[in-house]
């Protein structure tokens, strides 16, 4: 099942991961240090591509070298992809003010779904789900393949929780969704949340 991941973290803190500063390359090396010391396990990453033929897990198992790349601001190479994205979002859930994850509805296009229903209660596509992820964040690296992030100012959430927060959905799995990113958008963004005003939003779609 798909599921979209939120932060409330400055963007330009997460721009600032790839050819860091030495005293932002120290906080980094210590917040992936469990991810690196990790035993090596059998996983599947990104399962929902059931195309793809399992890998071995070393395959998938973060290294200081990838730590390394990502703090020297280079590209990682395509069979490390998903290692340094891991390695990512490791730091992303220790830099932020806030996170949440929330699954999508299991539909064809979990994405479109939620913004169909969100159109019909009257909320602008500019305030969708879609438009969020395509919000380019400007980020130094690839994502894994089906893997979406995209990054919009604190306003722009501010007014996607307002919106969101109005709409009324259906019974059903799309309302659940959008209840429970409306309510921690709200939270964060919305005027009775708290202070966000040098916070921006960033979200990561797993397919």
């Amino acid at each position: 099942m798909a599921q979209v991941k939120l932060y409330a973290v400055p963007l330009g803190e997460v721009q600032g991961l790839f050819g860091a500063r030495p005293d932002v390359a120290e906080r980094v090396r210590a917040m992936t240090a469990d991810l690196i010391a990790a035993k090596p396990k059998r996983r599947v990453f990104f399962a929902g591509d059931q195309t793809r033929t399992p890998v071995p897990p070393q395959e998938f198992e973060p290294s200081q070298h990838d730590v390394e790349a990502i703090l020297a601001g280079r590209y990682p190479a395509p069979d490390r992809i998903v290692p340094a994205w891991l390695l990512l979002e490791q730091v992303l859930a220790g830099i932020s003010r806030a996170r949440h994850v929330t699954p999508l509805p299991d539909t064809a296009d979990p994405v479109g779904s939620l913004d169909f229903a969100l159109a019909a209660a009257g909320v602008g596509a500019e305030h969708g789900l879609r438009h969020l992820l395509d919000a380019s964040a400007e980020l130094p690296t690839h994502a894994p393949r089906r893997v979406r992030v995209g990054c919009v100012p604190a306003d722009h959430a501010r007014a996607m929780a307002t919106s969101w927060a109005s709409a009324s959905l259906a019974e059903g799995p799309i309302r659940q969704a959008v209840t429970a990113l409306a309510g921690w958008l709200t939270a964060v963004f919305g005027p009775d949340g708290r202070d966000s005003s040098d916070v921006d939003l960033l979200a990561i779609l797993h397919p």
